[in-house]
Protein backbone atom coordinates (compact mmCIF):
# COMPACT_ATOMS: atom_id res chain seq x y z
CA UNK A 1 0.00 0.00 0.00
CA UNK A 2 1.07 2.88 -0.58
CA UNK A 3 0.43 6.49 1.42
CA UNK A 4 0.59 9.05 -1.35
CA UNK A 5 -3.52 10.66 -1.30
CA UNK A 6 -3.78 13.84 1.04
CA UNK A 7 -7.32 16.08 0.77
CA UNK A 8 -6.49 19.75 -0.16
CA UNK A 9 -9.19 22.83 0.67
CA UNK A 10 -9.11 26.79 -0.39
CA UNK A 11 -10.14 28.17 0.86
CA UNK A 12 -10.12 25.90 4.20
CA UNK A 13 -13.64 24.99 4.38
CA UNK A 14 -14.00 24.40 0.68
CA UNK A 15 -16.29 21.05 0.04
CA UNK A 16 -15.81 19.10 -1.54
CA UNK A 17 -12.03 18.74 -0.82
CA UNK A 18 -9.51 17.97 -3.73
CA UNK A 19 -7.79 14.50 -3.34
CA UNK A 20 -4.56 14.96 -4.83
CA UNK A 21 -0.64 14.13 -4.23
CA UNK A 22 2.66 15.66 -3.71
CA UNK A 23 3.34 15.44 -7.06
CA UNK A 24 0.77 17.20 -8.56
CA UNK A 25 -0.42 20.08 -5.43
CA UNK A 26 1.77 22.31 -7.69
CA UNK A 27 -1.36 23.07 -10.12
CA UNK A 28 -3.61 24.26 -7.19
CA UNK A 29 -1.20 26.06 -5.10
CA UNK A 30 -0.73 29.62 -7.31
CA UNK A 31 -4.09 30.09 -7.35
CA UNK A 32 -4.17 29.47 -3.52
CA UNK A 33 -1.33 30.83 -1.81
CA UNK A 34 -3.57 34.27 -0.71
CA UNK A 35 -5.78 32.23 0.87
CA UNK A 36 -6.84 30.08 3.60
CA UNK A 37 -4.91 26.60 2.19
CA UNK A 38 -5.58 23.47 4.29
CA UNK A 39 -4.57 20.15 3.31
CA UNK A 40 -4.61 16.81 5.60
CA UNK A 41 -1.40 16.24 7.45
CA UNK A 42 -2.46 12.59 7.39
CA UNK A 43 -1.88 10.45 3.65
CA UNK A 44 -3.70 8.13 2.71
CA UNK A 45 -4.24 5.06 0.53
CA UNK A 46 -6.40 4.78 -2.67
CA UNK A 47 -9.24 3.33 -0.23
CA UNK A 48 -9.83 7.33 0.33
CA UNK A 49 -10.48 7.59 -3.34
CA UNK A 50 -12.96 4.92 -3.37
CA UNK A 51 -14.46 6.12 -0.91
CA UNK A 52 -15.17 9.59 -2.14
CA UNK A 53 -16.62 8.23 -5.11
CA UNK A 54 -19.41 5.91 -3.69
CA UNK A 55 -20.00 8.34 -1.01
CA UNK A 56 -19.22 12.00 -2.77
CA UNK A 57 -17.30 13.40 -0.04
CA UNK A 58 -14.52 12.40 2.48
CA UNK A 59 -16.39 12.80 5.63
CA UNK A 60 -16.64 9.63 7.59
CA UNK A 61 -13.74 8.06 6.23
CA UNK A 62 -11.88 5.72 8.64
CA UNK A 63 -9.46 3.82 6.46
CA UNK A 64 -5.51 3.81 7.54
CA UNK A 65 -3.77 6.61 7.29
CA UNK A 66 0.30 7.83 7.66
CA UNK A 67 1.78 10.52 8.38
CA UNK A 68 5.27 11.79 7.65
CA UNK A 69 5.15 14.38 10.62
CA UNK A 70 3.26 14.16 13.86
CA UNK A 71 1.52 18.28 13.94
CA UNK A 72 1.56 20.15 16.98
CA UNK A 73 -0.44 23.48 17.08
CA UNK A 74 0.35 25.36 20.02
CA UNK A 75 -2.23 28.41 20.15
CA UNK A 76 0.26 30.50 22.43
CA UNK A 77 2.10 33.24 20.73
CA UNK A 78 4.38 33.52 23.78
CA UNK A 79 7.98 33.33 22.84
CA UNK A 80 8.55 32.74 26.53
CA UNK A 81 5.73 29.30 25.97
CA UNK A 82 7.73 28.82 22.90
CA UNK A 83 10.97 28.12 24.49
CA UNK A 84 9.18 26.27 27.40
CA UNK A 85 7.80 23.84 24.31
CA UNK A 86 11.06 23.37 22.84
CA UNK A 87 13.05 22.91 26.11
CA UNK A 88 10.22 19.99 27.14
CA UNK A 89 10.92 18.41 23.41
CA UNK A 90 14.56 19.15 23.40
CA UNK A 91 14.28 16.68 26.85
CA UNK A 92 11.93 14.54 24.93
CA UNK A 93 13.90 13.95 21.94
CA UNK A 94 16.94 14.95 22.40
CA UNK A 95 18.37 16.75 19.08
CA UNK A 96 15.79 18.67 17.77
CA UNK A 97 17.88 19.38 13.97
CA UNK A 98 14.81 17.50 12.08
CA UNK A 99 12.36 19.43 14.56
CA UNK A 100 10.79 22.57 12.29
CA UNK A 101 8.72 25.17 13.63
CA UNK A 102 5.98 27.33 11.85
CA UNK A 103 4.24 31.19 12.93
CA UNK A 104 0.54 30.15 12.44
CA UNK A 105 -0.26 33.37 11.09
CA UNK A 106 -2.27 34.21 13.98
CA UNK A 107 -2.43 33.17 17.47
CA UNK A 108 0.62 30.46 17.79
CA UNK A 109 3.28 28.07 16.49
CA UNK A 110 2.92 24.65 14.42
CA UNK A 111 5.44 21.95 15.16
CA UNK A 112 6.18 19.07 12.96
CA UNK A 113 8.75 16.10 14.33
CA UNK A 114 9.32 13.44 12.25
CA UNK A 115 7.07 10.48 12.85
CA UNK A 116 9.90 8.21 12.23
CA UNK A 117 11.09 8.90 15.80
CA UNK A 118 8.27 7.68 17.45
CA UNK A 119 8.24 4.52 14.75
CA UNK A 120 4.64 5.67 14.04
CA UNK A 121 3.05 2.98 11.30
CA UNK A 122 -0.12 3.45 9.44
CA UNK A 123 -3.28 2.57 10.78
CA UNK A 124 -6.97 3.33 11.03
CA UNK A 125 -6.86 4.99 13.83
CA UNK A 126 -4.00 7.59 13.56
CA UNK A 127 -5.46 10.49 14.41
CA UNK A 128 -6.22 8.86 18.26
CA UNK A 129 -2.64 7.52 18.49
CA UNK A 130 -1.46 11.11 17.58
CA UNK A 131 -3.40 12.82 20.30
CA UNK A 132 -2.85 10.86 23.18
CA UNK A 133 1.13 10.77 22.51
CA UNK A 134 1.32 14.36 22.15
CA UNK A 135 -1.15 14.61 25.14
CA UNK A 136 1.34 12.70 27.06
CA UNK A 137 4.08 15.28 25.65
CA UNK A 138 1.79 17.81 28.05
CA UNK A 139 3.01 20.82 25.90
CA UNK A 140 -0.36 22.53 25.79
CA UNK A 141 -1.27 21.39 22.70
CA UNK A 142 -4.63 21.77 20.58
CA UNK A 143 -5.40 18.40 20.39
CA UNK A 144 -8.85 19.36 18.35
CA UNK A 145 -6.01 18.91 14.99
CA UNK A 146 -6.13 14.72 15.80
CA UNK A 147 -9.22 14.36 14.15
CA UNK A 148 -9.86 11.87 11.13
CA UNK A 149 -9.68 14.42 7.94
CA UNK A 150 -8.60 17.49 9.76
CA UNK A 151 -6.59 20.24 8.17
CA UNK A 152 -3.34 21.87 8.77
CA UNK A 153 -2.45 24.80 7.25
CA UNK A 154 -0.18 24.78 4.81
CA UNK A 155 3.16 26.40 4.66
CA UNK A 156 3.30 30.13 3.06
CA UNK A 157 -0.35 30.08 3.07
CA UNK A 158 -2.24 32.83 4.21
CA UNK A 159 -4.44 33.10 7.60
CA UNK A 160 -6.60 35.21 6.51
CA UNK A 161 -8.15 35.78 9.89
CA UNK A 162 -4.64 36.92 11.56
CA UNK A 163 -3.43 38.54 8.33
CA UNK A 164 -0.08 36.74 7.97
CA UNK A 165 1.14 33.72 6.45
CA UNK A 166 2.53 30.58 8.20
CA UNK A 167 6.18 30.58 7.63
CA UNK A 168 8.98 28.44 9.22
CA UNK A 169 10.99 30.05 11.91
CA UNK A 170 14.88 29.16 11.63
CA UNK A 171 15.70 27.18 14.59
Amino acid sequence: MEFKYFQFASPFNQFPRAITTSAVVDNYWDESKSNNTGRSWQFFDESLIDYHKLNGSTSGFRGKSDSPIIPIDIDNISITNLRNTLDKLHNLLGDLDHVHIYFSGKKGYHIEIPSCLFAINPTENLPERMKRLVSKMEIGADLSLYKSNQLYRMENSLNVSGGYYKTEIPM
